[in-house]
């Protein structure tokens, strides 16, 4: 009897490590949603392949400088349409083939004393500079409403009667009254007569004598110029 006891116990040890367990089971295969979790420590997982920048499925600012999708050559039309407009309504329009030269070709016709060279010249510099960033012959040292502005005062004193009007009203605006005041008085020495003064009580007796001291200066220029190619009718 004993024997047969201790036979059966010895079964039943045997049976129970036979036996397989959950616990002893081999884990599943991990699904592929996964596998980005198996990438090696310190590594992130590869992502999902993305169109390069430039490629056909890539959208419209990737495919063109600073996130613009229409290249600058189609505002240059509407440019220079507003151009037209604003130099008719300021009195110092230009022949139309002056709208389209490149602005190597206008400093080189504005250097030979061009009026119209330097009306648009001073309209560009003044008004468009950034759109000049990419041109021949602009240089990036230096201020384009100042060069702009230069412009302008080489064709007033070259002889382009509307223009000592224009650079008042654009110091004026400029809030810088003593250049104002100088032109102002400039365009009177030369015959030319403002509806609406402009109001210098701000000036002290030193500013307002500084304008009247560029004032002649101004003249001075104007009197001793070399005669001009291009000078419109007066």
């Amino acid at each position: 009897m004993k024997t047969f006891f201790a036979l059966a116990t010895m079964a039943a040890v045997l049976l129970y490590f036979a036996w397989p367990s959950e616990q002893n089971a081999a884990p599943a295969a991990p699904s592929a949603h996964l596998s980005a979790a198996t990438a090696p420590a310190g590594k992130a997982a590869a992502p999902a392949t993305q169109a390069a920048p430039g490629s056909l499925d890539s959208p419209s600012w990737a495919r063109s400088p600073f996130g613009r999708a229409a290249p600058l050559a189609e505002n240059r039309p509407r440019a220079i349409e507003r151009r037209k407009e604003q130099m008719k309504e300021g009195g110092y329009y230009t022949p139309d083939e002056y709208f389209t030269l490149p602005l190597k070709e206008l400093q080189k016709r504005a250097k030979a004393g061009d009026i119209y060279a330097l009306l648009q010249l001073g309209q560009q510099y003044y008004y468009e500079g950034p759109a000049l960033l990419e041109e021949d012959g602009y240089k990036l040292d230096e201020d384009p409403r100042f060069v702009g502005k230069r412009h302008f005062a080489d064709a007033a004193v070259g002889g382009h009667g509307q223009m000592p009007a224009v650079l008042t009203r654009l110091y004026a605006a400029e809030g810088d009254m003593v250049n104002a005041y100088a032109w102002q008085l400039f365009g009177e020495q030369l015959g030319e007569h403002y509806a609406k003064r402009l109001d210098i009580s701000q000036l002290n007796n030193q500013q307002q004598n500084l304008a009247k001291q560029q004032a002649s200066l101004l003249l001075g220029r104007f009197m001793s110029r070399a005669p001009a190619g291009g000078i419109p009718p007066q």
